[in-house]
Order: structure tokens, then sequence, then C-alpha cells
């Protein structure tokens, strides 16, 4: 009896194992992996977290523009040479 609930169990984890696989697949397959070098520009946009609390306005632009990638920090993650009137963190994830 317990080998054999073994033996399910075992069968149901590789079931398991298989379908993730599958579904992570099929999500990798949108992702792309952009890569970017020092003195690229970016197109910066803010979303409402990066802003100071109290200076959000929903009728604010905030879109940036072109900005300077200053230095790589890992893959996904840059320092970008912001606007001086910004007061947020200049670290972006591509």
């Amino acid at each position: 009896m317990a080998a054999h609930l073994h033996g399910i169990h075992t069968q149901v984890h590789l079931d398991i194992q298989e379908s993730n696989a599958k579904y992570k697949l099929r999500a990798d397959s949108h992702c792309r992996q952009v890569l970017l070098d020092i003195v690229d520009l970016v197109w910066v946009v803010l979303t409402r977290d990066r802003f100071p609390v109290g200076e959000y306005n929903k009728l604010r632009e905030r879109k940036i523009g072109l900005c300077e990638v200053l230095q790589k920090i890992n893959d996904n993650a840059y320092h970008i040479r912001l606007p001086a009137h910004l007061k947020t963190s200049d670290v972006c994830l591509s």
C-alpha cells in the first residue's frame, strides 16, 4: 500500500514539473531581454510610485524623455541621468 502511494506521489510530482515547464516555455516566449550599454539613451516614464509623497497629480506629465545610462548595475538595473528637478532615485529597472 505504501509503495503504491509513493508511486502515485512520484507520478503526480513529475506531471506537475512537466506542466510547469510547459507554462514557463509559453510565458517566456512573450518576454525579451534588453541589455543596455553605458551612454545609451533610454525613454523614461515615471510611474505613480516614483513620485515623492504629495507631489503626484494625475494630470502631471510623467514622460521625462530620453535619458543617458550612466552605469550598469546588473542586466536588469541601471543608473540613469535624470533631470535635476526630479527628487527620485536614479536607479531604473529595464
